[in-house]
């Protein structure tokens, strides 16, 4: 379950892996930015390495 904001803050939570994560960005740059999909895609390959 997961959560977007305004200027491309967001947060998720996974019951599986028992995981947490947040990102606040400090200017507001928009929806779909780039860095927000990379950082969820490094959370994502940890929690399957894990």
């Amino acid at each position: 379950m997961g959560r977007d904001g305004a200027g491309g803050q967001f947060a998720f939570g996974d019951d599986e892996f028992g995981a947490g994560f947040g990102c606040v960005a400090n200017r507001v740059i928009g929806h779909g930015e780039a860095r927000a999909n990379r950082l969820v895609a490094a959370v994502g390959g940890c929690l399957a390495d894990g």
